[in-house]
């Protein structure tokens, strides 16, 4: 008889996770792994992973970016209204869509770093 199960997925565990899973007996290490770990240095922060420097930075350039060109703001929320509609879909109104993913990103990945 075949060891597969009728939908087709194997009907035992593979060897490896078997053996892994299996109890096995606790080897003494008088307190080596205690030691090791205690000596261990603490975890530093990196300032720029945190999510306060990821916020402020994207403020900044934000309000650089209003600054220096005046219709960015008219032409980001057209755009986005435009989209959102769906009056006009083109890649020029699509463009727009790309720094805001790389924002959404760039904030998700530094608050997934910190935990």
């Amino acid at each position: 008889m075949s060891d597969r199960a009728t939908d087709g997925r194997a009907a035992d565990k593979d060897w490896l996770d078997v053996l892994l899973s299996q109890e096995s007996e606790y080897i003494r290490d008088d307190g080596f792994t205690v030691r090791v770990l205690a000596a261990l240095p603490a975890m530093r922060r990196r300032w720029y992973a945190s999510r306060s420097f990821i916020l402020l930075a994207a403020t900044m350039f934000a309000c650089v970016a209003a600054f220096l060109v005046p219709g960015l703001a008219n032409y980001v929320v057209g755009s986005l209204m435009d989209l959102v509609t769906l009056k006009s879909v083109s890649a020029g109104k699509l463009a727009v869509l790309i720094p805001i993913a790389l924002l959404y990103w760039a904030g998700l990945s530094a608050a997934a770093a910190e935990h």
